[in-house]
This record gives C-alpha cells, sequence and structure tokens, in this order.
C-alpha cells in the first residue's frame, strides 16, 4: 500500500494538466471496459429468412475455392 500512498502524495506535486489528463485516462479506461462488457457478452438475435415462394429452388452449393498453390500451378483460362 506504500506504493499506492507515495504515488497520490506525488500527485498533489503534478500541475492540473497532467492530474486532468489521468482522470480522463482513467474514465476512459472505465468506460472501455463497460463497453467491452457489454457488447461482449450481447447476443444478437438469430433471424431465418424463409421465402414465400413454393417455386423457388435453393441455390446449388458452391464449388471450392483455388488454394493460391493450385492458382499459380492450374493453366491460364
Amino acid at each position: 500500500m506504500s506504493y499506492f500512498a507515495s504515488l497520490f502524495r506525488r500527485a498533489r506535486e503534478w500541475s492540473v494538466r497532467a492530474r486532468a489528463l489521468v482522470a480522463v485516462l482513467a474514465l476512459l479506461g472505465v468506460a472501455g471496459g463497460a463497453a467491452a462488457v457489454h457488447f461482449g457478452t450481447r447476443s444478437e438475435p438469430t433471424v431465418t429468412v424463409t421465402s414465400t415462394d413454393p417455386n423457388q429452388v435453393p441455390a446449388p452449393p458452391r464449388p471450392p475455392r483455388a488454394t493460391p498453390v493450385e492458382r499459380i500451378v492450374s493453366p491460364a483460362r
């Protein structure tokens, strides 16, 4: 605890700008932590979109993408 006591004792010697900067940074840290907790734990509702058109056919699956090595080795089209 003596470390923090000496830190607070030395803080009285700091300029007003330095104390204000430390206060603003502390508030930003608290606000950032609260925002991280809020947005990190928020669960978004999953929305399933279904078509009302009975004749709509689902799209065929896409072919797998070529890896960079296959792009280099495969002949130009």
